[in-house]
């Protein structure tokens, strides 16, 4: 795993930054003999956003933003946006699919 993107940035209401983290993880390997033994390739890209509540406590959350695990499952290319209601809204990029939605709160 190593990380893409670092930044802090104030994307949910409540005031102060948030801490987003965007992490990317490539496996690579075979499937065991009993599963043909086949090459396997599995890509996944992540956004971990960080924040402070009302307690004062750190919190954190995920949201995936890529995935690809070859034509068996398909792809997801995500494009996550906030909105100053505390939504994080992630939709697919490369095919028309609902958009996902989230509310972050953190305690």
């Amino acid at each position: 795993m190593y990380e893409n993107r670092v930044e802090t940035a104030d994307v949910l209401p409540g005031g102060g930054a948030e801490v987003l983290v965007e992490t990317r993880n490539e496996t690579r390997g075979n499937l065991p003999p009993e599963m043909d033994g086949r090459p396997v390739h599995f890509d996944r890209g992540t956004l971990h956003l960080c924040g402070v509540g009302r307690s004062g406590q750190p919190s954190c959350t995920w949201v995936e933003t890529y995935r690809f695990a070859g034509s068996a499952s398909g792809m997801w290319d995500g494009r996550v946006t906030f909105r100053r209601d505390g939504t994080i809204v992630s939709a697919n990029k490369a095919r028309s699919e609902p958009e996902r939605r989230y509310v972050v709160r953190f305690p």
